[in-house]
Formats: structure tokens, C-alpha cells, sequence
């Protein structure tokens, strides 16, 4: 049965460690991105298939913005959105967080590929914390496997 803890947790920690590392590394690109004025030109808050049988939904919001003349237009709202995942949130707090954008609001642009943007590089904390989570997860497994056995 100590194998399979073992085992088990270092799953989760692996899953952990690459999630927060992925985020965490991904935010230090971001800091060093320009900072642009956008327009909010539209937003929404839209519906996604949740677990179980809880709605859960995603800010949907579009906004435009000039980098070197050229306009551009960007989608992602939280860092997580640059490595394809998703924010999601209950009605409430999405509509709450929705209408906290502003309407111009000074949103990173990646200067190496204007059409790269963000408007948020908040949920840093999390992502710490995911990996700290990976860490407790390690130690149990090897605490259980080598002392406890």
C-alpha cells in the first residue's frame, strides 16, 4: 500500500510542479511585456459545460488595441488564458469581475508579437501555491514510504 501512496503522490506533485512552474514562468515573460491602452469592445459572460451539475462560466471579452499603427485585437484576459486554460467562475463572481474591467484598460502586449496580449497578470499567489501543494504532496508520499512503512 506504500507504493501505490508513493506513487500517487508523486502524480500529483509532478502534475503540481509542471502547472505552477508552467504559470509562474510564463508571468515573468509577461512583467517584462510593454504596457498598452485598449478599448473593451465587447464582454459577455458565457456559459461552459462545468463538472457535475454546477453551471460554470468564462469571461468572454474582446478588446482592441495599436501597437506601431497597426490595430490589433486580444481575447485573454488572465495569464492562464496564454497557455489555453480557463478561468471559470459562478454567475455572481463573473458577472462581479466582468464589469471590474475597466473599459480602457492598460493591458501587456508582447513586443516580440503584438498580437500576443493580456489584460491581467494577477493569480500569482495561486500559482505558488499550487506548487507548495506539489511539495506537501511529495512529502507525505515519501514520509509514508520510508518512515511510517
Amino acid at each position: 500500500m506504500a507504493v501505490v501512496v508513493l506513487i500517487f503522490s508523486l502524480l500529483i506533485a509532478l502534475v503540481c510542479f509542471w502547472a505552477s512552474v508552467r504559470l509562474l514562468l510564463v508571468n515573468a515573460k509577461v512583467k517584462k511585456w510593454r504596457r498598452v491602452q485598449a478599448t473593451v469592445v465587447m464582454r459577455e459572460l458565457a456559459l461552459r459545460a462545468g463538472p457535475g451539475r454546477r453551471s460554470t462560466y468564462v469571461l468572454d471579452v474582446m478588446y482592441k488595441y495599436r501597437v506601431g499603427g497597426e490595430e490589433y485585437s486580444g481575447k485573454n484576459v488572465h495569464l492562464v488564458n496564454l497557455v489555453n486554460g480557463w478561468v471559470y467562475y459562478t454567475s455572481n463572481n463573473g458577472n462581479k469581475k466582468l464589469w471590474e474591467i475597466d473599459d480602457k484598460p492598460l493591458i501587456y502586449v508582447n513586443p516580440k508579437n503584438p498580437a500576443r496580449s493580456v489584460i491581467y497578470r494577477s493569480g500569482v499567489g495561486f500559482y505558488y501555491f499550487i506548487f507548495l501543494m506539489g511539495l506537501l504532496s511529495l512529502a507525505v508520499g515519501l514520509v509514508n514510504y520510508f518512515v511510517v512503512q
